[in-house]
């Protein structure tokens, strides 16, 4: 997915738009089952590591201090994260 933001004068980024194939997918799942969504850029910009201390970075990091409710990217599914999140199903593969 890939997000377009601006910076706000009080120092706030906020999403503009977003695109890509995920982003579709987003966006048909909001019309189909009637919610709204706002997206937000990763702290970081990153995925998401363990950290020495147990606690994570980048998305998954936002997710876990509960400043996202979800996560929506095609990101490998490793062991540290699968401990701390559930994931669906790849609706895209490798050959």
């Amino acid at each position: 997915m890939y997000l377009t933001t601006t910076e706000t004068a009080d120092g706030a980024t906020v999403v503009d738009s977003m695109r890509g194939y995920m982003a579709d997918v987003w966006q048909t799942l909001s019309n189909l089952f009637n919610f709204t969504y706002v997206g937000r850029p990763t702290r970081d910009g990153t995925w998401g590591r363990k950290q020495p201390d147990g606690s994570f970075n980048g998305m998954f990091g936002m997710m876990l201090d509960g400043e996202v409710q979800m996560l929506v990217a095609d990101f490998y599914v490793t062991s540290d994260r699968a401990t701390v999140s559930e994931f669906t199903v790849s609706i895209t593969h490798d050959k």
